[in-house]
């Protein structure tokens, strides 16, 4: 769960339009 929550964090931190 915790490597999901990293994930989702990597994402908007590289599209933060989303």
């Amino acid at each position: 769960d915790k490597q999901d929550d990293r994930d989702v964090v990597v994402s908007k931190h590289e599209d933060p339009d989303t």
